[in-house]
């Protein structure tokens, strides 16, 4: 007898199925990498006597795809490029190299020259390592068991009694080492690139006049923008340099408004003013108690705080609504819910019955 789960809904076996597999199915450590030889063991192009060479991996569906081997052209597709071919991670098994000994004895061993496989791979545990940047996890693998089976395997070629310690790793391909192109008439050149273009103005100095500023005037004290302002709208009295860098007058308009330190200190003014507003109304309601008590008066004040502190917040929230455009796009849903409204009735107004005996037709039509 079977029992239906509530809630549980039937998977259609027509639905497409997803291309990407479950995350919890992905394979977390790969131990096949670009540039490791690998046979086919099952598949319609299995050969257990080629070799080939891993081209890359796809890490979200669990596939590999294989170098020098491509799908056969289409014949409505000639000219289409070929496309490597991809199996499963679990169909292909590792190239160790050639045997090159031959140990008798009452164990089958390898002949001499015969190609080393191996069908199950173990590694160590994985470490992170910091450098090279940004940094990554590594481990060591090694053969657990291998086709033909070594002289040191116990019977059905598991090698999982020898110690890590003593086993001999399979090594990683070397990777391509990165050479950089030749520089063309339209790069840079290093020695460009380290000139310095940029010098910072002198904190004393006025950035339009060029005069040494008062000892008792701060630089910090200038408006830049609006000095910049009154340069443009008078340009005969105020002389700018040209070889000025204008970013001195534009950092508020270049910079990021949105960086977490402007976000921080936003914040901070915003809960600064909220304590002061709270430690005012404190002061206020502790200089009229009017025959309360002063804990009673102190906690009517923290009250009204709190609700003039909501509703500020409130209103904040809403006017950062109505600046994103929040109020339009109201507009424009109710606008389409009329014109949804006004189809409807619209075809019901249209609607044309036939002389059949079981309609009636309603009063109001």
């Amino acid at each position: 007898m079977s029992v239906r789960i509530a809630g549980a809904r039937k998977q259609n076996p027509l639905a497409p199925r997803p291309e990407e597999v479950h995350p919890a199915n992905r394979i977390k450590w790969w131990n096949i990498v670009p540039g490791d030889k690998v046979r086919l063991v099952r598949g319609p192009y299995k050969d257990p006597k080629r070799v080939v060479e891993v081209l890359s991996v796809n890490k979200f569906r669990n596939l590999i795809l294989l170098k020098d081997l491509t799908y056969p052209a289409l014949k409505d597709y000639p000219d289409r490029p070929a496309m490597a071919v991809r199996t499963h991670y679990s169909n292909v098994q590792l190239f160790m190299g050639a045997a090159k000994y031959r140990v008798k004895g009452t164990q089958p061993s390898p002949k001499s020259g015969s190609t080393i496989f191996a069908t199950r791979l173990h590694m160590t545990t994985p470490r992170w390592r910091h450098t090279p940047e940004p940094g990554r996890f590594v481990w060591e693998r090694y053969a657990a068991a291998t086709s033909p089976r070594l002289p040191e395997a116990k019977p059905h070629g598991r090698l999982r009694t020898i110690k890590l310690a003593k086993a001999t790793p399979i090594p990683w391909p070397e990777a391509e080492k990165f050479v950089a192109p030749l520089a063309g008439m339209y790069d840079t050149r290093a020695k460009d690139v380290k000139v310095r273009t940029f010098r910072a103005l002198h904190p004393t100095m006025h950035p339009l006049t060029k005069q040494v500023l008062p000892p008792d005037v701060s630089p910090l004290s200038v408006d830049f923008e609006h000095v910049y302002i009154r340069s443009l709208l008078n340009p005969d009295r105020y002389t700018d340099d040209p070889s000025l860098p204008v970013e001195r007058y534009l950092y508020e308009e270049l910079s990021n408004p949105h960086s977490r330190a402007k976000k921080q200190k936003r914040w901070q003014e915003r809960a600064r003013a909220r304590l002061e507003l709270r430690d005012q109304m404190i002061r206020d309601e502790m200089a009229n108690l009017r025959g309360r008590k002063r804990a009673v008066a102190r906690r009517e004040a923290i009250f009204r705080w709190n609700a003039r502190v909501e509703a500020e917040e409130k209103e904040r929230k809403f006017q950062r609504y109505v600046k994103r455009g929040g109020l339009e796009n109201e507009k424009k849903k109710l606008k389409q819910r009329h014109e949804r409204s006004a189809r409807k009735a619209r075809r019901l107004r249209n609607v044309v019955f036939e002389g059949q005996r079981d309609v009636r037709h309603p009063p109001q039509l």
